[in-house]
């Protein structure tokens, strides 16, 4: 058997598992599914956005490809690649959990309004199944909303994790920390999912030097 054991996607991406079995004569390949709270097995068949593909490779070896399309949060769960080539009384299966990643939405914190040099926090919680690496930072420009970038990381801008809650930190601000920050998730791979807070560093009044009047005699 080749079948991964645990394998992640994110949902609205086309993903395929592919099992390979070993015999004489080769084994057919069935493909089955059990979600987490289900006590039987289902068989899997082809659908608008499900393909199964099998074949017979060789002489001894067959495989069967399992493919979806826009995968959906729905289909999580346990997949059962079992094969049989009628020799014996019972065949044989490998299983993989597919776990299928999604934000349906993220919990923000406050917009921040705060002075230069003063440090403050950034918090993003997304709601569902998220994959908390695949978390990232972006800031648009409260001038040029064309100009956006990717937040990365200094020695004044530290990123962490706490339970379900990303966490950005920037010490020691400056205006150019102000900003449209967005924490985005991948929806698909070719689009996002993000929520937006708004960061606004007041700058330092410049030093205003000052002249002493002086009074002229004559």
């Amino acid at each position: 058997f080749l079948v991964p054991n645990t394998t992640s996607v994110v949902e609205g991406d086309t993903f395929a598992i592919e099992c390979r079995a070993v015999g004489c004569p080769p084994p057919s390949i069935m493909w089955q599914y059990r979600k987490d709270d289900a006590q039987n097995a289902t068989t899997v068949k082809a659908a608008v956005r499900v393909d199964i593909q099998s074949q017979v490779t060789s002489s001894s070896a067959s495989k069967s490809i399992l493919t979806f399309m826009n995968i959906r949060r729905l289909w999580t769960g346990m997949y059962r690649c079992h094969s049989d080539n009628g020799v014996v009384n019972i065949g044989y299966s490998r299983f993989t959990l597919i776990n299928v990643y999604y934000v349906s939405l993220f919990l923000v914190s406050s917009d921040v309004s705060v002075d230069e040099g003063t440090s403050f926090q950034l918090s993003c919680t997304p709601q569902g199944n998220p994959l908390l690496s695949a978390v990232r930072w972006r800031k648009v420009s409260l001038v040029n909303s064309a100009d956006e970038q990717q937040v990365n990381g200094s020695q004044r801008v530290l990123f962490g994790m706490s339970n379900a809650t990303v966490v950005l930190n920037v010490t020691r601000s400056i205006t150019a920390d102000s900003g449209l920050y967005l924490c985005q998730f991948p929806a698909t791979s070719s689009s996002v999912r993000s929520e937006t807070i708004r960061v606004e560093i007041r700058g330092r009044p410049a030093n205003v030097a000052t002249v002493k009047k002086q009074s002229i005699h004559a």
